[in-house]
């Protein structure tokens, strides 16, 4: 019952207007890396311009808005929130640290939908454009976020973009790719950027340029050169994979064959530093060691925790699950502590003891950003413990991407309230095909590829 109330809510909402009503035109993409609630690790657009609804009204007195989407390649319908801290506006500004319930001193972020909610979310979004009517109607808006659910590392990140003028050249949805965090050297998720030529035809090139091109990779491209029909579309699959740290900024052309060319900034953020585990001795005598070199052999699998509790989790090279759980009242740099160690991976152990020392602790907004800590770990008070050392971005001092920080009120585009009217379109649905999902094989009615996918590694 936790969900009723709010799905009916959003039916009732979704339904009441006539199917001859205007809308604002709009889209909103949803990316859901791999083992993530929400999103189911799928890749999602709502488009205005296929029939599906894309809605959004003000909430709290200004204090936040409430994106609807219903539609899309599955037939479902999801609600984004965004809000300020209690009791101040929502305007163009990063705003980090956001959480969906709890502290009025936080941002707010929920999103949920399809009978899927996180019991606590948190994560990151930046208004970059909201115009507000007078009649209090959200005219424009252009959001870009990013959450999590129960503190996870899979994340749910998009475009909001309603209202947006006319292109020139291709259609583009998202408008900015924006990928989610990762460490140099290891793959971020794929996104897919849909493309329409502008009076149909053909889209004859889809390539990177910019400084940071190398740190992106197209791994499907089914646009180049091929034929679309009038309001049809095509899809470019991009990637994220740094080779150095910190802010990289590329761009994905669109070009068609009249000539016309619309520019997809593409955008990421890679963390640097040192990541090892090296078990110096287990009780055998064994010697373990996995690195920055041994990325293959080595996956790491989770560092997070609060500043009283840590949890290490890598996965060896013969696929065993290393735990390092470590508390403390509170976790110093340049602190050793007794006892408050618990390790996982040869045996069970029913008594756990020892000391490590944490040489390295810092936090960013989403938790632990690096540390180093050495260990020697005792399992029923036998002598001949397990010693070793974990490093995670150990020493990186990468300054964070400006869309990182928390700048309420300081970025590229200005606030508009009451601003002219957006251009309308009528949606000819509201409802979806109600054809069971057989859409989500189908980029768009009449288009080509997949419009839902999974996460492509």
């Amino acid at each position: 019952m936790r969900y009723a109330a709010p799905l009916i809510v959003l039916l009732t909402w979704l339904f009441a207007a006539p199917a001859s009503a205007a809308v604002v035109p709009g889209h909103v993409t949803m990316v859901s890396e791999r083992g993530e609630s929400i999103g189911k690790g799928a890749h999602r657009l709502y488009d205005t311009a296929e029939g599906d609804w894309v809605g959004a009204t003000v909430a709290d007195d200004g204090n936040a808005i409430d994106v609807f989407v219903n539609g899309g390649p599955e037939g479902d319908n999801f609600d984004l929130e965004f809000g300020a801290k209690r009791g101040e506006p929502l305007v163009p500004g990063v705003y980090t640290g956001a959480e969906n319930f709890g502290d009025p001193a936080k941002p707010k972020i929920q999103i949920h939908g399809d009978g899927r909610a996180c019991n606590f979310a948190s994560g990151s979004f930046e208004v970059r454009e909201l115009a507000i009517g007078a009649d209090g109607t959200v005219q424009r808006a252009w959001i870009l976020y990013e959450q999590v659910c129960e503190q996870g590392r899979q994340r749910l990140f998009g475009e909001v973009r309603i209202g947006a003028p006319a292109a020139v050249g291709p259609q583009v949805m998202p408008t900015i790719a924006r990928f989610p965090a990762v460490d140099v050297g290891w793959g971020g998720p794929t996104v897919q950027v849909v493309a329409k030529p502008a009076a149909g035809g053909r889209i004859v090139r889809a390539e990177l340029a910019g400084a940071a091109a190398a740190d992106f990779v197209v791994r499907d491209d089914r646009c180049s050169g091929a034929t679309v029909a009038t309001g049809t579309a095509c899809e470019v699959w991009v990637r994220f994979m740094p080779k150095s740290a910190g802010t990289r900024l590329a761009t994905l052309r669109v070009t068609d064959a009249a000539g016309g060319t619309t520019d997809v900034p593409v955008q990421g953020f890679a963390y640097g530093g040192q990541r090892s585990f090296v078990i110096d001795s287990d009780p055998l005598g064994n010697r373990y060691a996995y690195g920055a070199e041994a990325y293959s052999d080595a996956r790491w699998a989770d560092v997070d925790g609060p500043r009283r509790g840590l949890n290490v989790s890598v996965i060896d090279a013969e696929d065993r699950n290393w735990n390092l759980h470590l508390t403390g009242a509170p976790l110093e740099a340049g602190r050793t502590y007794s006892g408050g160690i618990e390790l996982y991976a040869l045996g069970w152990c029913e008594r756990h003891g020892g000391t490590f020392t944490v040489h390295e602790l810092t936090y960013d907004a989403d938790g632990v950003r690096t540390l180093d800590i050495s260990f020697d770990h005792h399992c029923q008070d036998n002598p001949n413990g397990t010693r070793g050392r974990v490093k995670w971005r150990a020493g990186d001092t990468t300054p964070p991407a400006p869309w990182m920080v928390a700048r309420v009120g300081a970025t590229d585009r200005a606030a508009v309230v009451a601003g002219p009217p957006a251009p309308a379109v009528t949606a000819a649905a509201r409802d979806v095909d109600g054809d069971g999902g057989q859409r989500a094989r189908r980029l768009h009615r009449g288009g080509c590829g997949a419009h839902v996918r999974r996460e492509r590694g």
